[in-house]
């Protein structure tokens, strides 16, 4: 059974840090693909169904299966159909001036046979293949293997991330300005965005309803994202990048546990510039500081200490694991 950890960091001072909870604030749906497959848990209806753009197209069984918290959804195989939101009638989805997006994607590009659609609300018709019904699209950009956001013809795209490992990707967007977070990172941002999001009328071009699709696009095969699929929140506003870091460092539903635990652990100094120490009331087994495309940079630990002399400066997440398999995240600050 997955425990509640409260974590106390120290870097210029201490500061209380959750890891059990997620930011409820304008959160309009919450899927994390656990005991109810395709439930919204966030209590607003927008539970999803199997569906497909057309009578012709089979409908595809999603399964479930060991995620990066709890059960996760898979979206791998090749399929036109996907899933989307089972009430037509719920346009609390349907966003005009702000959103974020926030998800753990597991990718394989090279299984990928075209982009790969994490979260879209768009319409990609199956003999037009036109591009500009679109009113915000997430997905995996298979040639670049890179993340990428679109709202109608505006792209934003990150650098190229490492394959077959959990990314967590957090979108925000607010009267033009998008940004695109990495494993608590933000990665890139841009101001060249319209100020408000389109909204097409979906329902009427092609047949296709105006509503969110997860891990497929209606109408192209070739876009089924190929990907595992976590922990999937829509806010109908753009997150802080301190909310960015508590959905990151989130590790489990608080609900389900039965005990509470508060473990103190320090970081110091951070920034840092050679090294950095670790003092906590547990055993750390073992550590990891990672870059901002998700690779993983250095591990040793070394009495209590890990080096930095061989990072280049900028903005890391380091995690450590303690002796029970608890695992805490921080942003680490190379000078």
């Amino acid at each position: 059974m997955k425990k509640t950890i409260t974590t106390v960091f120290a870097v210029s001072m201490a500061y209380l840090c959750s890891s059990q909870t997620v930011p409820t604030n304008g959160l309009q749906a919450r899927y994390s693909f656990d005991d109810s497959k395709y439930k919204d848990v966030s209590g607003n209806n927008n539970d999803l169904k199997e569906s497909a753009p057309d009578d012709s197209i089979s409908l595809h069984t999603y399964t479930l299966e060991a995620g990066k918290i709890g059960k996760c959804l898979n979206a791998t195989g090749s399929h036109e159909s996907g899933l989307s939101q089972a009430d037509g009638t719920n346009n609390n989805l349907k966003f005009t001036t702000a959103l974020s997006i926030s998800v753990w994607v597991y990718a394989d590009f090279d299984k990928m046979n075209g982009n790969g659609f994490i979260v879209s609300n768009r319409c990609e018709g199956k003999l037009s293949n036109t591009f500009i019904y679109n009113n915000y699209t997430l997905w995996l950009g298979k040639s670049s293997k890179n993340i990428q956001f679109t709202i109608k013809d505006v792209i934003l795209q990150t650098t190229e991330i490492s394959d077959k490992t959990w990314h967590h990707i957090v979108i925000t967007y607010n009267a033009g300005t998008a940004k695109i977070y990495l494993n608590g990172v933000l990665n890139t941002s841009s101001t060249s965005f319209a100020t408000s999001i389109n909204s097409y009328n979906l329902q009427s071009l092609n047949g296709l309803k105006d509503l969110v699709q997860i891990g497929s696009l209606y109408g192209n095969g070739a876009s089924q994202s190929n990907a595992l699929i976590d922990e999937v929140y829509l806010y109908n506003r753009d997150l802080s990048e301190t909310e960015v870091t508590q959905i990151y460092n989130y590790v489990g539903n608080s609900a389900a546990v039965s005990s509470t635990t508060k473990t103190v652990l320090n970081y110091f100094p951070n920034p840092a510039q050679n090294s950095i120490q670790i003092k906590s009331d547990k055993t750390m087994t073992s550590a990891a500081i990672i870059n901002s495309i998700g690779q993983v940079v250095t591990v040793a630990i070394n009495n209590n200490g890990i080096d930095l002399s061989k990072l280049a400066s900028g903005v890391y997440i380091i995690q450590t694991t303690d002796e029970f398999g608890n695992v805490y995240s921080n942003k680490l600050v190379k000078e």
